[in-house]
């Protein structure tokens, strides 16, 4: 069996992972507790953990990714490290949700994943650790059949997932109800939703990401809470606030600054938003010990 490349780990590590439309991306890297820790983007996540597990913070609560099982779930959803048990390696592929609605999985499927539940498969085989060392050892390879071909497996591994039974490692109790999507209105989701993902700093409106979707601001509302479980604006102050934490946490800037940089236009709206859905003051949460909170 070929052994996936394991040398420049870095390279690979504390990237991004955003597949442009109807796009899959490989990584292959040795899991840190890195300098980011919340982090999101616009695409369906799997993780296959080789001699190690790795416990993520959800919105809601912790979970455990078991080591040398296929998990996946939607990483829209802002997720941190919060530990990892032994030192092995992980291989991730990245699907946009494009290319993702296009495969013939069921449709309660698509709607529990989207609500923000963590899926694994429900024990170790051969099969994916093989399917997944294939994965790091032809992560550079950009030709279409490439692309074409791992497209193709990942949808057959997860048609077989469906098929066989899967483990529910979490579920959010305030899960929304996506219906199934097709056509323009894929796009438009994630369009908007890479859209919040780049500007969240900037002072952009409901408006605006209504806009990128080519919806109705009223359409667009309703679209965007059917699919996250949550409004717009919503999302907009969640994204915010993790990266207010994650300045809070790791660099000294001032509270005025930190809150300025993350898309609050007063510091006085900053304390608002970070008491009602924190529960502290920042300057609470920086003094204290919340390098592992699972609080998001």
């Amino acid at each position: 069996m070929q052994k996936p490349e394991e040398e420049n780990f870095a390279e690979y590590a504390n990237t991004f992972a955003i597949p442009v439309e109807n796009a899959i991306i490989l990584e292959h890297h040795r899991p840190n507790l890195d300098r980011t820790p919340y982090h999101f983007h616009p695409s369906i996540e799997l993780n296959y953990l080789r001699d190690c597990a790795m416990t993520y913070a959800f919105p809601g609560g912790e979970v455990t990714l078991p080591r040398n099982r296929l998990v996946l779930f939607w990483a829209a959803h802002p997720h941190r490290v919060n530990d990892i048990d032994g030192r092995g390696t992980i291989t991730n592929a990245y699907v946009s949700l494009s290319e993702f609605v296009k495969w013939s999985l069921p449709t309660g499927f698509l709607e529990l994943l989207l609500g923000g539940a963590v899926v694994a498969a429900q024990d170790a085989n051969d099969y994916d650790e093989a399917m997944t060392r294939r994965w790091a050892s032809e992560r550079k390879k950009a030709a279409a059949q490439w692309h074409r071909a791992h497209s193709r497996e990942i949808e057959g591994r997860l048609i077989r997932l469906c098929e066989e039974g899967y483990e529910r490692l979490f579920e959010p109790s305030n899960t929304g109800s996506a219906n199934k999507m097709g056509g323009a209105a894929v796009f438009q989701f994630e369009r908007m939703l890479r859209f919040i993902a780049n500007n969240f700093a900037d002072p952009i409106t409901v408006e605006d990401v209504a806009r990128v979707g080519n919806l109705s601001p009223n359409y667009a509302i309703s679209f965007f809470k059917r699919l996250m479980g949550k409004s717009i604006k919503s999302h907009i102050i969640d994204l915010r606030l993790s990266h207010a934490k994650m300045l809070l946490l790791e660099t000294e800037q001032k509270i005025a600054t930190v809150a300025l940089d993350s898309g609050f236009r007063s510091q006085a709206a900053f304390y608002a938003a970070f008491q009602k859905r924190i529960g502290t003051s920042p300057a609470a949460f920086r003094g204290g010990d919340n390098r592992t909170s699972t609080s998001l």
